[in-house]
This record gives structure tokens, sequence and C-alpha cells, in this order.
């Protein structure tokens, strides 16, 4: 008797003109699902956690160590603001915030959009990237949003108490002892002290440092990426040397061109153009 087979072998479609792109794209997009590939979380934390952290790097880049965290990178704070500067040309500016546990400064080059109508006393939640130069730990924000209502701080400090309860750390000094003395409503300093305020001009001058114009940056990692794809993809370490800025611009544009889909991570510290 001939056996039958159910499952019998189907003909394999020929490859069309798009199948590289497709391939690509089918890449790229599972890239964002396996766990090997998803970037590191926003980790709710204190400021005194960041100002305590321990800076490190590997080959996928720079990062912190921390009690919260073995690899502390994008945070979420909150806090009163209590200082703002913006320069005369708007190519910098920064917010200096203080949850009674710390105070530390939130820096923004090039495209200070994100600390425009930021003004002294506002309570504002901060979500950024730690960074480190001159001896001074500072966060480079992706997004500042201003709160109103003054149950935030009470929400804000149980959430915080929560996140350190799950990672086993003491919570008794957790939550401050006294409410954040409220500040005086300023506008924007339109001249700052030089003499307070030293790393922002060096910063500017230094080779490694953010770019003024973020569409000449991103224009030019592409290009790194590009010429120094040897088939795997070009090295993290090699596109934050050749370009010439400091690794925060860097991963700005870095997360741009992977969250649209112009990049993506075969693998880990591995970057190549879709």
């Amino acid at each position: 008797m001939e056996e039958k087979h159910e499952n019998s072998e189907k003909p394999v479609a020929a490859p069309t003109a798009n199948s590289d792109t497709k391939e690509g794209v089918s890449r790229a997009a599972e890239n964002t699902t396996n766990p090997q590939f998803k970037r590191i979380p926003i980790q709710r934390c204190r400021v005194c956690d960041v100002l305590s952290a321990s800076p490190a790097s590997d080959g996928n880049g720079n990062f912190f160590e921390s009690p919260l965290s073995d690899r502390l990178s994008r945070v979420h704070l909150f806090g009163i603001v209590r200082e703002v500067f913006a320069s005369e040309d708007n190519k910098y500016a920064f917010i200096t915030i203080d949850d009674t546990t710390g105070i530390i400064r939130c820096k923004a080059f090039g495209n200070t959009e994100v600390v425009t109508d930021i003004k002294a006393g506002h309570m504002v939640d901060v979500i950024g990237r730690i960074r480190e130069y001159n001896d001074e730990v500072y966060i480079m924000p992706e997004i500042v949003r201003v709160q109103s209502d003054p149950n935030i701080e009470t929400l804000r400090w149980v959430e915080i108490l929560n996140v350190l309860k799950e990672k086993g750390i003491d919570t008794k000094a957790a939550a401050p002892s006294v409410s954040p003395v409220k500040v005086k409503e300023t506008a924007v300093t339109e001249k700052h002290d030089a003499s307070s305020e030293q790393p922002a001009p060096t910063e500017k001058v230094q080779k490694k440092d953010e770019p003024s114009d973020s569409s000449d940056a991103r224009a030019k990692i592409l290009e790194i990426i590009r010429t120094e794809n040897k088939g795997d993809g070009a090295d993290y370490p090699s596109i934050v040397s050749l370009s010439g800025f400091e690794s925060g611009a860097v991963d700005t544009v870095l997360s741009e061109l992977l969250s649209e889909g112009t990049c993506y991570e075969p693998r880990p510290g591995k970057i190549k153009v879709l």
C-alpha cells in the first residue's frame, strides 16, 4: 500500500528583488523583541543614587553601577528646580534639581528645547542619561515634565520606596524628613557668572563633546557606521572615537536612528544601517 504523507514538501518561492530589504526589516523587528537586544530600561531613583553610582564601561558603551542596577544608564528623577541657565545663543542650558537627597544638574547641549520653559520652583519629572565630565555627574535630559499637582511629590516617594524594597535596600532613610523649600520663580538667566559655571565653555571646546548641529552629527555618524561596517556592523567604540563627539551625543543620535528603524543592532555593540 502506498503511504500518504499529509505534510508534503512545498515549493520554495524564488527570492524577490526586495528580499534583502525585507530580510533587514525582519531582523530589525526581531531585535526589538529578542531579550538579548532590549535597550536598558529607565530606572526610577533618587538623586543620591545617581551621585553615589560608580562609572563603568564595556564594549557596549558607558554606564554606572549601583545597588539599584549593575548597569544604570537611563534614570527617572523627581525634584524641585533650584536654578536655570541658558546661554545667549541657546546652544547650552541647564537646570539644577533638588529632591532633598542630593542636588544634580541636567544639561542640554545643542537642542535645548527640553528645558526652555522650565523655571526655578517648578516640580519636575526628569528622564535622561547619566553622564560624567570633569568629575561632575550630571543628567543629559530626554524629557522634562512640569508637575502642578502637589500630591505628585508624595506619590513619587511612595514609588521610590517600592523600588528600594524590591531591590532589598534599606528604606528607613529613603523619604526626606523635611519638605523641599519652595523657591521663588525666576526667569531664565540671560547672563551667568563665568566663575560659577566653568565647565560650560570648556565642554564646548573639547574635541569630544556635544555637536552644535544635530543634523550634522546624524549625517556624520551614519557615514561612520557605513564605512566602518566590515560585514557584521560598526563597533560602538569606533563610532564614538571617529565622530569626535562626547559619548552622550553619540548615544542620543544612535537612539534616534535605532528607534526610527534607520539602523539596527545585529548584536550588542554592533550597529548597521538598514
